[in-house]
């Protein structure tokens, strides 16, 4: 198997919260996100199972930026956006 090219990752991050702010959740578009970044949406399906994991995945950065933690550990990767929230705040 190939290994990630780890040196696409902030592209693809800086990308994603780009987009998500000025468009929020509904309307944000993995290919806006991929062509912002400067690579193909399959690099973002490599490195997250959907739009909500890459969400997910923001969220728990910024979580962790501001509370120095992980806030939740559930893994945003495997359910809805809406799931993972619901099992954050219990």
């Amino acid at each position: 198997m190939a290994n990630k090219d780890h040196s696409l990752d902030d592209g693809i991050i800086q990308a994603a919260y780009s987009e998500f702010l000025a468009y929020g959740f509904q309307k944000a578009s993995l290919h806006k996100i991929a062509e912002k970044a400067g690579v193909t949406t399959g690099a973002i399906y490599t490195r997250y199972k959907n739009k909500d994991a890459l969400f997910g995945s923001l969220l728990q950065d910024l979580l962790i930026r501001l509370f120095g933690m992980p806030f939740c550990r559930k893994s945003a990767s495997h359910t809805g956006m809406h799931s993972f929230l619901q099992k954050c705040s219990r």
